[in-house]
């Protein structure tokens, strides 16, 4: 019976034990919550009401709160089952006591039967325990799986064995007596069975605890699973409503910004129609002064041809007169002849002299014409240098817009691997929730089909606890891997700034291109005016001289060539003017893109916080 008693204390001391084994820590930290389970339902709904958008961790952090208030409620039961059974250990303890100090009577009996029997003595000394032997296996039964408090201290227990001993000396025979079985009281048997009522009360109403919050934690779990869903729907049709304004509005600015060039382009035309009327009447008022000159410069040939013939026939009327006179008196005729030739000596040489002051006039005005026609050459030719400088300018404008193309084209495929990314990290999301979940529903079917003990229910949250840490490590990685396509997506921020640093540069080259062509305008309308200013000059003095009528032929087909440079010039700035409008549209075009890119990048920021937030 004493073996019994054993074993059921034993049975009992382990499932204490089992109860009082604290849970191991939870991954992260927990706050306390209140224990009623009631409470906690109204306020999560109400938490759910004000805050739709809260993050994942925090809503784990709740669930392992409620997890914490479970242990907590067991703790309590267990205490409160420690404390009923401390006084029933009690009894049972000194009920044994009393039962070793009953067994001296017995062993007199034994005595005897040894006496009687001296040939099994031997064989009974070695198989029969002393009181000792027993009084130890006692103390070390109740020194294990025992509080202090309930175990009797070492003095007594010294005592009690010194008594043994001295009833042995004084016996002096080997107790044979303790193989027989020892009757317990109604009494004992009674408060085990209510003991054992009790204990089979109170783990039916745990394992009922147990399956009620595990039930709640998966319709939490699914309840988090449906309000994720929705989150992300509804973060998806804003997207999208974002992405089709975004679209109504990059049109309607594509338009106006089309419109506004077309308007540009016709201001710019109406400017060069301006400009070309206003040259070609200079064309003409030049045309007609030549003609002029040449009708002005014929007349006077024919002025002076009609003066030389008047002036032939004077002197031929002069020459009969004097020849007659000569005839006459020839010695007055003589003198007069003399005097005369005196006088016209005189004025031919004054004529002469003006002549070639005039001469030496004329001389220098065609060296500094000359000298302005070298001028305006250098002019012309320092503009055609400039026009080829800005011509490599350009083309090497052209080239850094077809690199900063491949470099967007390269950045949208970058964007299209991080969208990739992103939809792979969401399916992984959604494949541990789903297999959380079978693995949730596999506890269950085990926990129906097994025996519902604290031992399981412990066994099934330290599983569970494994499954959230193994989670815990799958985010870890997860993040990790967001953490890199976040460098990555740091890296194409950057080229997209130096896209946008290299854009600008552009814009201010060109913008100095368009002021290097204004200037070279402005120069060569300077030159044009001077070399009208010129023309003019060399018409009006032409009157004067024929030779200056050659020197203004050849000023003319100069100034024709110079007007046949100017055209060509003319047609170049022209197309310079299409170049830099085309170098504009395709800014534009980069700005656009840019200003996607930008979209694009917000998104995915949006998106990566969602997946952060969704993770956690």
């Amino acid at each position: 019976m004493a073996s019994a008693l054993r074993k059921k204390l034993e049975q009992f001391e382990n499932l204490n034990s089992q109860n009082n084994r604290p849970l191991p820590p939870l991954p992260n930290k927990i706050p306390k919550s209140t224990r009623n389970s009631n409470q906690n339902k109204i306020n999560d709904d109400k938490d759910d009401k004000n805050d739709k958008a809260e993050p994942a961790f925090k809503k784990i952090n709740k669930v392992a709160a409620r997890l914490k208030a479970f242990e907590n409620d067991k703790n309590t039961v267990s205490e409160s089952i420690l404390s009923k059974i401390k006084p029933i250990k009690r009894t049972v303890n000194k009920t044994i006591d009393t039962s070793l100090t009953s067994l001296p009577s017995n062993n007199e009996k034994s005595m005897n039967q040894q006496s009687s029997s001296p040939i099994r003595s031997p064989v009974s000394q070695s198989s029969i325990r002393s009181p000792v032997s027993i009084e130890s296996d006692l103390l070390k039964y109740k020194g294990h799986h025992r509080d202090d408090s309930l175990s009797k201290s070492t003095s007594d227990y010294q005592s009690e064995a010194s008594q043994l001993r001295l009833s042995d000396n004084e016996h002096s025979v080997a107790s044979t007596g303790m193989t027989s079985p020892i009757e317990s009281s109604s009494m004992e048997k009674e408060e085990l069975e209510i003991l054992k009522k009790e204990y089979e009360t109170m783990r039916l109403r745990q394992s009922q605890e147990t399956d009620t919050k595990i039930h709640q934690l998966k319709n939490e779990l699914e309840r988090l699973k449906f309000d994720h869903k929705m989150e992300l729907e509804k973060v998806r049709k804003e997207l999208k409503d974002q992405e089709i304004q975004n679209e109504e509005r990059l049109r309607i600015q594509q338009e106006e910004q089309i419109n506004q060039i077309i308007r540009d382009n016709d201001i710019e035309k109406n400017k060069l129609m301006k400009e070309l009327e206003s040259i070609k009447i200079l064309k003409e008022e030049v045309e007609n002064n030549l003609i002029e000159s040449k009708q002005h410069s014929n007349q006077e040939k024919l002025l002076i041809s009609q003066e030389h013939e008047r002036e032939m026939e004077k002197l031929k009327d002069d020459h009969s007169k004097q020849m007659n006179n000569i005839l006459k008196d020839p010695k007055s005729v003589i003198i007069e002849m003399r005097v005369q030739q005196k006088e016209s000596e005189k004025k031919l040489r004054s004529k002469i002299e003006e002549y070639e002051v005039a001469l030496q006039a004329w001389y220098q005005y065609q060296l500094d014409a000359e000298s302005r026609i070298k001028e305006s050459e250098t002019l012309l030719s320092n503009i055609l240098i400039e026009k080829e400088d800005l011509e490599t300018k350009k083309e090497d404008l052209e080239i850094k817009l077809d690199q900063s193309q491949q470099e967007i084209t390269n950045l949208k495929r970058q964007n299209g691997t991080t969208n990739k990314l992103i939809a792979k990290f969401q399916q992984e999301t959604e494949k541990v929730m789903k297999d959380l979940k079978q693995k949730l529903d596999a506890k269950d079917q085990q926990l129906k089909s097994k025996d519902k003990t604290d031992g399981n229910s412990e066994l099934i949250i330290k599983n569970l606890q494994e499954e959230l840490n193994k989670a815990n490590e799958e985010l870890s990685s997860l993040q990790i891997n967001l953490t890199s396509t976040e460098m990555k997506y740091k890296e194409t921020k950057e080229r997209c700034e130096d896209l946008n640093s290299q854009v600008n540069q552009l814009e201010r080259q060109i913008n100095q291109s368009k002021r290097q062509l204004d200037q070279a305008k402005d120069e060569y309308e300077e030159t044009i005016h001077d070399l009208t200013i010129q023309n003019e000059k060399l018409i009006q003095e032409s009157s004067e001289y024929s030779k200056q009528i050659q020197v203004m032929n050849n000023a003319a087909v100069k100034f024709d060539s110079m007007e046949t440079e100017y055209e060509e010039l003319n047609s170049k700035y022209k197309k310079g003017i299409i170049d830099i409008r085309e170098l504009e549209i395709k800014n534009k075009e980069l700005i656009k893109q840019n200003d996607k890119i930008t979209i694009e990048k917000e998104r995915i920021e949006d998106e990566l916080i969602k997946s952060k937030e969704e993770t956690r």
